[in-house]
Protein backbone atom coordinates (compact mmCIF):
# COMPACT_ATOMS: atom_id res chain seq x y z
CA UNK A 1 0.00 0.00 0.00
CA UNK A 2 1.38 3.63 -0.67
CA UNK A 3 2.19 5.44 2.01
CA UNK A 4 2.42 9.03 1.05
CA UNK A 5 2.81 10.31 4.85
CA UNK A 6 4.01 8.87 7.75
CA UNK A 7 5.98 9.64 11.12
CA UNK A 8 8.54 6.69 11.23
CA UNK A 9 8.67 4.91 14.15
CA UNK A 10 12.54 3.96 13.51
CA UNK A 11 13.70 7.26 15.00
CA UNK A 12 15.03 5.69 18.49
CA UNK A 13 16.70 8.85 19.34
CA UNK A 14 16.37 12.36 19.06
CA UNK A 15 19.29 14.68 21.17
CA UNK A 16 20.76 18.01 20.90
CA UNK A 17 23.73 18.68 19.25
CA UNK A 18 25.68 21.96 19.87
CA UNK A 19 27.79 23.52 17.24
CA UNK A 20 29.08 26.76 16.75
CA UNK A 21 26.83 27.79 19.78
CA UNK A 22 23.84 26.57 17.40
CA UNK A 23 21.61 23.72 18.56
CA UNK A 24 20.35 21.37 15.81
CA UNK A 25 18.55 18.10 16.12
CA UNK A 26 19.88 14.63 15.82
CA UNK A 27 18.08 11.89 14.42
CA UNK A 28 19.67 8.46 14.19
CA UNK A 29 17.67 5.96 12.90
CA UNK A 30 18.31 2.10 13.65
CA UNK A 31 17.13 -0.18 10.29
CA UNK A 32 19.60 -2.95 11.48
CA UNK A 33 17.91 -6.48 10.52
CA UNK A 34 14.81 -4.94 8.27
CA UNK A 35 14.59 -6.26 5.07
CA UNK A 36 12.41 -3.82 3.30
CA UNK A 37 14.30 -0.94 3.99
CA UNK A 38 17.59 1.11 2.74
CA UNK A 39 18.99 4.20 4.16
CA UNK A 40 20.52 6.93 1.66
CA UNK A 41 22.85 9.85 3.23
CA UNK A 42 21.36 13.09 4.04
CA UNK A 43 21.33 15.73 1.56
CA UNK A 44 20.32 19.40 1.51
CA UNK A 45 18.57 18.47 4.95
CA UNK A 46 16.73 15.19 3.27
CA UNK A 47 17.51 11.83 3.86
CA UNK A 48 16.06 9.55 1.50
CA UNK A 49 14.73 6.19 2.31
CA UNK A 50 14.27 2.98 -0.29
CA UNK A 51 11.01 1.01 1.00
CA UNK A 52 9.93 -2.50 -0.70
CA UNK A 53 7.18 -3.98 -1.19
CA UNK A 54 6.33 -6.93 -3.22
CA UNK A 55 2.28 -7.02 -4.17
CA UNK A 56 1.29 -10.12 -6.27
CA UNK A 57 5.11 -11.56 -6.50
CA UNK A 58 6.09 -7.92 -8.44
CA UNK A 59 8.71 -6.33 -6.79
CA UNK A 60 7.92 -2.34 -6.00
CA UNK A 61 9.96 0.21 -4.57
CA UNK A 62 9.25 3.53 -3.14
CA UNK A 63 10.72 6.35 -2.41
CA UNK A 64 10.13 8.57 0.62
CA UNK A 65 12.22 11.52 1.82
CA UNK A 66 12.97 12.41 5.58
CA UNK A 67 12.88 15.87 6.82
CA UNK A 68 16.17 16.46 8.85
CA UNK A 69 14.87 20.13 10.05
CA UNK A 70 12.09 21.93 9.71
CA UNK A 71 10.41 22.07 5.75
CA UNK A 72 8.34 24.78 5.11
CA UNK A 73 5.59 24.28 2.05
CA UNK A 74 6.94 25.01 -1.19
CA UNK A 75 10.49 24.02 -0.57
CA UNK A 76 10.72 21.20 -2.42
CA UNK A 77 9.55 19.88 -5.86
CA UNK A 78 9.11 16.05 -7.33
CA UNK A 79 10.21 15.30 -10.21
CA UNK A 80 7.10 14.25 -13.31
CA UNK A 81 8.93 10.79 -13.66
CA UNK A 82 7.33 8.63 -11.26
CA UNK A 83 11.03 6.66 -11.02
CA UNK A 84 12.06 9.37 -9.28
CA UNK A 85 15.75 8.16 -9.99
CA UNK A 86 18.56 7.64 -11.57
CA UNK A 87 18.34 3.49 -11.49
CA UNK A 88 21.34 1.23 -12.49
CA UNK A 89 20.85 -2.98 -11.96
CA UNK A 90 23.72 -5.20 -12.18
CA UNK A 91 23.66 -9.10 -12.38
CA UNK A 92 26.09 -11.18 -9.39
CA UNK A 93 28.47 -11.81 -11.90
CA UNK A 94 28.92 -8.03 -12.36
CA UNK A 95 27.19 -7.64 -15.61
CA UNK A 96 25.01 -4.39 -15.92
CA UNK A 97 21.84 -4.43 -17.61
CA UNK A 98 20.95 -1.60 -19.64
CA UNK A 99 17.54 0.48 -18.95
CA UNK A 100 14.50 -0.65 -21.31
CA UNK A 101 12.05 1.63 -20.14
CA UNK A 102 12.01 5.38 -21.93
CA UNK A 103 10.65 7.26 -18.80
CA UNK A 104 13.98 5.62 -16.21
CA UNK A 105 16.15 6.87 -19.44
CA UNK A 106 14.82 9.96 -19.43
CA UNK A 107 15.46 10.73 -15.45
CA UNK A 108 19.22 10.42 -16.67
CA UNK A 109 18.56 13.77 -19.12
CA UNK A 110 16.91 15.83 -16.31
CA UNK A 111 18.03 19.76 -16.55
CA UNK A 112 19.39 21.24 -13.92
CA UNK A 113 17.76 24.07 -13.12
CA UNK A 114 14.20 25.29 -14.73
CA UNK A 115 10.79 26.73 -13.88
CA UNK A 116 8.11 25.71 -11.60
CA UNK A 117 5.94 26.51 -14.28
CA UNK A 118 7.62 24.30 -16.66
CA UNK A 119 7.09 21.40 -14.63
CA UNK A 120 3.68 21.58 -14.26
CA UNK A 121 2.47 22.37 -17.29
CA UNK A 122 2.84 18.30 -18.01
CA UNK A 123 1.30 17.87 -14.37
CA UNK A 124 -2.53 17.51 -14.91
CA UNK A 125 -4.39 20.40 -12.74
CA UNK A 126 -6.17 18.12 -10.24
CA UNK A 127 -2.58 16.88 -9.57
CA UNK A 128 -0.35 19.91 -9.06
CA UNK A 129 -1.22 19.80 -5.33
CA UNK A 130 0.65 16.47 -4.61
CA UNK A 131 3.46 17.83 -6.91
CA UNK A 132 5.19 18.99 -4.10
CA UNK A 133 6.77 16.89 -1.83
CA UNK A 134 6.07 17.24 1.37
CA UNK A 135 2.86 19.59 1.06
CA UNK A 136 2.63 20.49 4.21
CA UNK A 137 5.04 21.56 6.85
CA UNK A 138 7.19 19.04 7.88
CA UNK A 139 8.76 18.64 11.54
CA UNK A 140 12.42 16.69 11.61
CA UNK A 141 11.97 13.11 11.90
CA UNK A 142 8.99 12.85 9.82
CA UNK A 143 8.65 11.31 6.29
CA UNK A 144 6.62 11.73 3.40
CA UNK A 145 6.19 9.76 0.21
CA UNK A 146 7.75 10.69 -3.15
CA UNK A 147 7.78 8.20 -5.92
CA UNK A 148 6.76 4.54 -6.51
CA UNK A 149 7.69 2.05 -9.41
CA UNK A 150 7.87 -1.59 -10.08
CA UNK A 151 11.38 -2.57 -10.89
CA UNK A 152 11.26 -5.80 -12.99
CA UNK A 153 10.07 -3.62 -16.11
CA UNK A 154 12.59 -0.95 -16.10
CA UNK A 155 14.99 -3.45 -17.29
CA UNK A 156 12.63 -6.29 -19.32
CA UNK A 157 14.41 -9.14 -16.77
CA UNK A 158 12.33 -11.23 -13.93
CA UNK A 159 14.17 -10.69 -10.79
CA UNK A 160 14.14 -14.17 -9.59
CA UNK A 161 17.95 -14.46 -8.45
CA UNK A 162 19.83 -11.75 -6.62
CA UNK A 163 20.72 -8.48 -8.61
CA UNK A 164 22.96 -5.65 -7.42
CA UNK A 165 20.75 -2.13 -7.22
CA UNK A 166 21.24 1.71 -7.29
CA UNK A 167 19.60 4.68 -7.16
CA UNK A 168 20.20 7.76 -7.02
CA UNK A 169 16.83 9.71 -6.02
CA UNK A 170 16.23 13.02 -7.68
CA UNK A 171 13.89 16.16 -6.48
CA UNK A 172 13.57 19.97 -7.68
CA UNK A 173 14.49 22.04 -4.76
CA UNK A 174 12.31 25.58 -5.21
CA UNK A 175 14.09 28.65 -4.87
CA UNK A 176 12.64 31.52 -2.20
CA UNK A 177 10.52 32.84 -4.89
CA UNK A 178 9.63 29.49 -5.71
CA UNK A 179 10.08 30.18 -9.40
CA UNK A 180 13.09 28.89 -10.42
CA UNK A 181 13.78 25.10 -9.03
CA UNK A 182 17.37 23.42 -9.44
CA UNK A 183 17.88 19.75 -9.29
CA UNK A 184 19.30 17.92 -6.38
CA UNK A 185 20.75 14.35 -7.02
CA UNK A 186 21.41 12.22 -3.88
CA UNK A 187 24.65 10.18 -3.57
CA UNK A 188 23.63 6.51 -5.14
CA UNK A 189 21.94 3.93 -2.63
CA UNK A 190 23.11 0.91 -3.63
CA UNK A 191 21.51 -2.63 -2.30
CA UNK A 192 21.03 -6.03 -3.09
CA UNK A 193 17.57 -7.14 -4.10
CA UNK A 194 17.68 -11.04 -3.58
CA UNK A 195 15.57 -13.82 -4.84
CA UNK A 196 13.03 -13.76 -2.29
CA UNK A 197 12.65 -9.72 -2.68
CA UNK A 198 14.26 -8.98 0.56
CA UNK A 199 16.84 -5.65 0.11
CA UNK A 200 20.01 -5.03 1.77
CA UNK A 201 22.30 -2.03 1.42
CA UNK A 202 25.83 -2.76 0.09
CA UNK A 203 28.52 -0.25 -0.83
CA UNK A 204 29.87 0.43 -3.74
CA UNK A 205 31.45 -2.88 -4.14
CA UNK A 206 28.59 -4.94 -3.49
CA UNK A 207 30.02 -5.82 0.37
CA UNK A 208 27.28 -5.97 2.46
Amino acid sequence: MRLKYFVLSLVVMCCTKIAAQVERPVIAFDIQGKSDMVLGVSTNELLPLILRDKPDGKLRLSIHFIAMTNVVRYSWLKITNQVGSKVRLWKTNGVEVPLKDSSALAAWKLPLQTTVSNIMEVVPYRRRGDQWWSYGWAQPGNASFAYEFILQPLFGIPITNDVIVELSPLIYKANMTNQDVQLIEFPPIRFKVKGNGDIEKVDSEGKH
